[in-house]
C-alpha cells in the first residue's frame, strides 16, 4: 500500500513538473496572455468545424488567421510556439472528451486526467508547431507557400495520427460531411486527401492572388459538381430477404462485473430483441454489450438461441476467450461473435487495432502495477491477427467488421481487398464519452468510410448514435445519443463497384508527394 502511494507522488509530481515547463515564461517569450489566448481561440475555433457544429465556414477563418499571425512573429521558435499553443487550443477542445472515460472509476483513474487534459492535447500540438516551421520552406511565394502548407497539412496530420500512437482523430477532411456533394469526392482520394482540399479552400485567400483563388474555388466548384452528378439519380436498393435489428439498450453505465448490473444489462438486451420479433431477423447488439465472457463451451450460447428468431442469426460485440494454439494460454479478445439458431457458433472477429491505455497498456513492462486499462476486464485485451469478411447466407454480402476505434482508420477496408464485401458492420461503445461531441465525431468518421468504399454501413452502438448509412454516406435511419430502442430495417444494396480510391489507394499520397516536390523545385527560380 505505501509502495502505490509512493508511485502516486512520484506520478503526481511528473505531472506538475510538465504543467510548470509548459507555463514557464521562459518558453513563451515574447508571447503576451493576449496572444497565447487568441492563439488558443483560434485553435479552438477550428473545432467548430466539426461535427455536431459543422461550421464550414469557420475554417478559412481559423486557418487564415493563424497564417497572418505567423507573419508577425520572427524566427523559427517564435513560429513554432505559435503553431502549438494554436494545435493546443484545437486539440484540447476537440478532444477533452477522453476524459470522460477516466471519470467511470475516477479512484482509479484520476492520476491520468492531467495526461488527457494536458500531455496529450501537447504532443499533437507539437505535429502543427513542426508543420508552421516546414511550410516556412515554402515561404518564398505566397501561391507556392499556401500550397506547401497544404501539402505538409496532409502529411503531418498522418504523421501524427500513426508516428506515436494511432489515433487519426479529427482529420481535416472529416469536416466536408456536413457538405453532402463535396463529401462524395472521398470515394476518389480518401479523407486524407479531402483534407488537402480543405486547407487549400481554408487558406487561398491569404495568397492575394485574384487568379489563384479562383482556380481554387473553380476546383471546389468542380468537386462539388462532381458529387451532385454521383447523387442525382442515386436510389437506395434494399435486400429484402432478412430483416436487421440493430439493438441500442443505452447502457451508459458499465457494469464493472457487478453481478446485479450484468443480470439488468442482459435481461434490457433480451427485452429489446424479442419485441415483436419476426422470422428472418439479424439481431445485433452493440460492442461490450453483452456482459458476460463467451467461449466455445460457453452455456450462454443456448440461452443466445433461445432469442435468435427461426432462420434468424444473432451478431453481438462480446469479449471472447480462447487458448493459444501455440502456447495454450488463453487470450481475451474484444470480439464480433456471430451465432445461429442452434447456438452454434459460425464467425469470431477478433478486433485488431486496440485503444492504447483503454484496451491495453503499451510498453507494459515500463509501466508501474497499478496502471490498468481503462476497459473493465482481468489484464489487457489481446489483439486478433486476420482481417476477415462474415459470410452468414448465400442471400447476403459477406460482411466487413470494425468494432469501435477501427472505423476511423481509412486503410482498414482496402486491408480487406480481395475479399468480396458488400455491407460494413461497426459495432460500438461510445458510452464511455457520455453526452460529449466524442460520439458524434465517430459516427461521421464511420460514415466516411462508406463513402471511401463505396459500401453501405450498418452501426450499431450502446447509448448512440445507432445508424444506417447507404453507399454514399447518407444517413437512412438512426437512433440519437441516450435513447433505448431499436431499428428495424432492410440490409441496404451496394449497387456501385469499386471505388477509385479502393483501386489505387495511394493516389492521394503520390500526388501530394509530387505537388511538393515541384514547390522544392520551384523555389530554384525565386532564388
Amino acid at each position: 500500500m505505501h509502495l502505490l502511494i509512493r508511485r502516486r507522488k512520484v506520478v503526481k509530481k511528473k505531472v506538475s513538473e510538465c504543467v510548470l515547463l509548459i507555463l514557464n515564461y521562459k518558453f513563451v517569450n515574447k508571447f503576451t496572455f493576449k496572444q497565447i489566448v487568441f492563439l488558443l481561440s483560434l485553435g479552438a475555433l477550428l473545432t467548430l468545424a466539426y461535427h455536431p457544429f459543422d461550421l464550414f465556414f469557420i475554417i478559412p477563418i481559423s486557418l487564415t488567421s493563424l497564417l497572418l499571425y505567423l507573419d508577425s512573429k520572427k524566427g523559427l521558435k517564435q513560429k513554432f510556439i505559435a503553431g502549438v499553443i494554436f494545435g493546443y487550443g484545437h486539440f484540447l477542445s476537440s478532444l477533452y472528451w477522453i476524459m470522460y472515460s477516466l471519470l467511470t472509476d475516477f479512484s482509479g483513474f484520476w492520476w491520468m486526467i492531467p495526461f488527457v487534459l494536458i500531455l496529450i492535447p501537447l504532443v499533437i500540438a507539437l505535429f502543427i508547431g513542426l508543420l508552421v516551421i516546414a511550410a516556412q520552406y515554402f515561404n518564398y511565394h505566397r501561391i507556392a507557400y499556401v500550397l506547401g502548407f497544404s501539402a505538409l497539412w496532409v502529411i503531418f496530420e498522418f504523421l501524427r495520427s500513426f508516428l506515436i500512437f494511432p489515433f487519426p482523430w479529427n482529420l481535416l477532411g472529416y469536416t466536408v460531411l456536413s457538405l453532402e456533394n463535396v463529401s462524395q469526392f472521398a470515394s476518389v482520394v480518401g479523407v486524407y486527401g479531402l483534407s488537402f482540399v480543405v486547407c487549400a479552400l481554408g487558406t487561398c485567400v491569404y495568397s492575394r492572388n485574384i487568379k489563384y483563388i479562383l482556380a481554387v474555388f473553380m476546383c471546389y466548384l468542380a468537386i462539388s459538381s462532381f458529387g451532385y452528378m454521383r447523387l442525382k439519380d442515386a436510389k437506395v436498393e434494399y435486400i429484402e430477404d432478412y430483416t436487421l435489428r440493430l439493438v441500442q439498450p443505452n447502457l451508459t453505465e458499465h457494469h464493472m462485473g457487478d453481478p446485479e448490473k450484468q443480470s439488468r444489462d442482459f435481461l434490457k438486451l433480451i427485452k429489446l430483441s424479442l419485441k415483436d420479433l419476426k422470422e428472418n431477423t439479424i439481431t445485433i447488439w452493440p460492442e461490450a454489450s453483452f456482459p458476460y465472457i463467451l467461449h466455445e463451451g460457453s452455456t450462454f450460447k443456448t440461452l443466445l438461441a433461445e432469442i435468435i428468431s427461426k432462420n434468424g442469426f444473432l451478431i453481438t460485440g462480446a469479449d471472447w476467450l480462447e487458448p493459444d494454439k501455440e502456447s495454450g494460454k488463453w487470450n481475451l479478445y474484444n470480439s464480433i461473435v456471430t451465432l445461429n439458431k442452434q447456438g452454434k457458433v459460425i464467425s469470431v472477429y477478433k478486433k485488431i487495432l486496440l485503444v492504447p491505455f483503454g484496451e491495453y497498456i503499451p510498453l507494459r513492462k515500463y509501466f508501474p502495477d497499478f496502471v490498468e486499462k481503462v476497459a473493465y476486464g482481468i489484464g489487457d485485451f489481446n489483439s486478433g491477427k486476420q482481417f476477415k469478411t462474415t459470410r452468414i447466407s448465400e442471400n447476403l454480402p459477406a460482411i466487413l467488421n470494425l468494432i469501435c476505434y477501427e472505423s476511423i482508420f481509412t486503410h482498414i477496408p482496402y486491408a480487406y481487398q480481395g475479399q468480396d464485401f458488400g455491407l460494413m458492420l461497426n459495432i460500438t461503445n461510445d458510452a464511455w464519452f457520455g453526452n460529449s461531441i466524442g460520439p458524434y465525431q465517430h459516427y461521421t468518421m464511420a460514415r466516411m468510410r462508406a463513402i471511401e468504399y463505396n459500401t453501405p454501413l450498418i452501426r450499431v452502438a450502446k447509448h448512440g448514435i445507432t445508424g444506417v448509412i447507404d453507399q454514399f454516406g447518407r444517413v437512412l435511419a438512426e437512433l440519437e445519443i441516450n435513447n433505448e430502442g431499436f431499428l428495424n430495417t432492410n440490409v441496404p444494396k451496394k449497387t456501385l463497384q469499386s471505388s477509385f480510391y479502393l483501386l489505387y489507394y495511394h493516389i492521394s499520397a503520390i500526388w501530394i508527394a509530387i505537388l511538393t516536390f515541384l514547390l522544392i523545385c520551384a523555389k530554384r527560380r525565386f532564388k
